[in-house]
């Protein structure tokens, strides 16, 4: 069976020790082939939006050695800015930053970015993100998860729907761990992500 592609989105409040040291070991147990098998890791999501532009530029300095020297790219979340200074043509944002930018018609950052990830959550939101340039979508959440305990989850039709209705790869999230992915991927998405399954445990 075809690896599944898998990007990993961080969340440093669920881990036990600091997430420079959970990455490292996450990423060291995946080469060893003690963890993960089956997925191939294409990404990491660095999505840590609560802290302040300069907390984050602090953290995403301390992270960018560590996946380089695991060839995993670094997609920073929400701080478009800050992968401009730091030459990261890659970047995920939520869909209503990316409209604002967009309708600003900021040349500069429509014309940087390679990579540009936007997270959705129903098919009237992929179909924009994909009109306005986005290269890759995240839709979800599909199964039930702690992260969001008070929401039903969009499940498997809503995410073959979306899959079926946008022309760009979507990523699946949203309880998604090594039991569940691969049905995600026979229902159209080009791969998934994983948050608290990694972040907490591996």
């Amino acid at each position: 069976m075809k690896e599944i592609n898998l990007k990993i989105v961080s969340n440093r409040k669920l881990c036990k020790v600091n997430l420079k040291d959970r990455l490292s070991e996450v990423y060291a147990k995946y080469v060893k082939g003690v963890c993960l098998e089956g997925f191939h890791i294409d990404s990491l999501i660095l999505r840590e939006k609560d802290l302040s532009e300069n907390e984050y530029e602090k953290l995403l300095l301390e992270i960018i050695d560590i996946n380089k020297n695991h060839s995993i790219d670094l997609i920073p979340h929400t701080f478009w800015k800050l992968c401009i200074k730091h030459k990261i043509n890659r970047v995920h944002l939520p869909l209503k930053i990316f409209q604002d930018l967009y309708n600003e018609k900021n040349a500069e950052f429509l014309s940087f970015f390679d990579i540009l990830g936007v997270s959705v959550h129903t098919v009237d939101e992929a179909i924009l993100a994909e009109k306005l340039g986005a290269t890759y979508l995240v839709f979800g959440h599909i199964f039930s998860t702690d992260c969001k305990k008070n929401l039903e989850p969009k499940g498997i039709e809503n995410l073959k729907y979306i899959c079926e209705s946008v022309s760009i790869p979507v990523y699946a999230i949203g309880g998604i761990d090594e039991t569940n992915a691969y049905i995600t991927i026979k229902n159209g998405a080009y791969g998934v992500c994983m948050m608290s399954n990694i972040m907490k445990k591996v």
